[in-house]
């Protein structure tokens, strides 16, 4: 899976990995910006089948399209620049993986 805004499927590996692994554990998850977002957008998915007893979100993008729209603004271009650098390293990173793909 490439990257996505609204992506839950790593969220949901990990809970369920880490429920299996902790069984008698109470298990608690805090996101930031993003991570805020897709935490809040798996708990919805999930509902009362998750295995999380309490979360918190810190500096939530509730609306992503007003959110992008910002990124272009002001500091925000900064945190822009350093989201795509960031990217860009993952993706170099693993380069062999996309070499002759094609897209869906």
């Amino acid at each position: 899976q490439f990257y996505s805004a609204s992506f839950t499927g790593d969220m949901r590996a990990c809970v369920d990995h880490i429920a299996a692994a902790c069984p008698n554990s109470t298990l608690v998850a805090a996101g930031w910006s993003l991570g805020g977002n897709i935490l809040l957008r798996y708990l919805a998915e999930q509902g009362a089948k998750t295995p999380i007893a309490a979360a918190m979100s810190m500096c939530n993008p509730f609306e992503l399209t007003i959110a992008n729209a910002n990124f272009g603004k002001g500091f925000n271009k900064i945190y822009d620049r350093k989201l795509a650098d960031s990217l860009k390293k993952i993706f170099a990173k693993h380069q062999l993986v996309w070499n002759g793909y094609e897209g869906p």
